[in-house]
């Protein structure tokens, strides 16, 4: 694991089998590259009408479409417009038809590369991500129920680097996904942080408002005094924490900090349990910025 390029969505994937509704092949996605896009619709939120009336035409053996606006939406006459006619919602182009995988799994591969595709370049792509949804060929509306996903997002990142030893996932959150922090402790090069006990992990957390302000959730002194704050041991040296950033702020929110309060983004830096000295931190910090509110 040493050297190597290393994706955050192959290492949650792989190594911690977070559950994800949409996922893509390869995980590294090169915008200039044929892509596979995956949706597992069990995964969907089945309180939503809309959703259970997609598993509905899934499970009758309908075909099911890709309704895709982001990094651009093709208009009307385009060879990958959405849907044609006067009700397009209601009658999906056939260029954009799903194949079936497997039960409640279907997938869609962009032939051509996702340049040709969406008519755009890479950076547009990594800016904009890929927004879609998934329908059947009709989709309701016009005064029917939907039938429908919600909408979904595979987010396009610029190629990885080589992660520092900790990290997060996913790249882009908002306040109210899980949040995946990682540390490979196996692939510490600070002396003083290397072959750590598992029961040593913890994290010094600070937030940062929209007027700048800094807000201490724990600090490199008292986080070891704080469950909250720990990194559980997954075995080969990995450590990691999930969090829903919005709860885990109002958990330990410190005495002075606004209860309407909108917070920005959150910095980490890993701590021994007992921090005497500089010694005792990484030498870097993780630094989570929020999509939105």
């Amino acid at each position: 694991m040493k050297k190597i390029l290393l994706s955050a969505l192959l290492i949650v994937s792989a190594r911690f089998g977070l559950g994800q509704v949409v996922t893509s092949e390869p995980l590294e996605i090169d915008p200039g590259k044929p892509l596979k896009i995956i949706v597992n619709l069990a995964l969907l939120d089945q309180n939503l009408d809309f959703v259970q009336n997609l598993i509905q035409d899934a499970n009758d053996g309908k075909d099911l479409y890709i309704w895709t606006w982001k990094p651009k939406e093709h208009p009307s006459g385009h060879p990958y417009v959405n849907g044609t006619g006067s009700q397009p919602w209601k009658n999906s182009n056939e260029a954009l038809k799903m194949t079936k995988e497997s039960n409640l799994v279907y997938s869609f591969t962009f032939t051509p590369s996702l340049k040709d595709w969406y008519e755009v370049d890479a950076a547009t792509c990594y800016k904009e991500d890929i927004h879609f949804l998934v329908k059947p060929k009709d989709g309701g509306g016009y005064g029917e129920p939907d039938r429908k996903s919600p909408d979904l997002i595979l987010k396009v990142d610029p190629p990885a680097t080589v992660l520092p030893p900790a990290f997060f996932f996913p790249s882009k959150p908002q306040k109210d996904d899980v949040v995946a922090i990682i540390y490979d402790n196996a692939r510490e090069d600070k002396p003083s942080m290397k072959n750590l006990d598992p029961d040593s992990v913890y994290m010094a957390v600070s937030v940062i408002d929209s007027g700048g302000i800094v807000y201490n959730l724990s600090t490199a002194f008292n986080a070891g005094n704080n469950q909250n704050m720990k990194l559980n041991y997954r075995g080969n040296g990995m450590f990691r924490k999930l969090i829903i950033p919005n709860e885990f702020i109002e958990q330990n929110k410190p005495t002075g900090m606004p209860p309407d309060v909108v917070i920005r983004s959150m910095k980490i830096v890993i701590v021994k349990r007992r921090f005497l000295t500089g010694l005792d931190r990484s030498n870097y910090e993780i630094e989570i910025k929020f999509d939105c509110d």
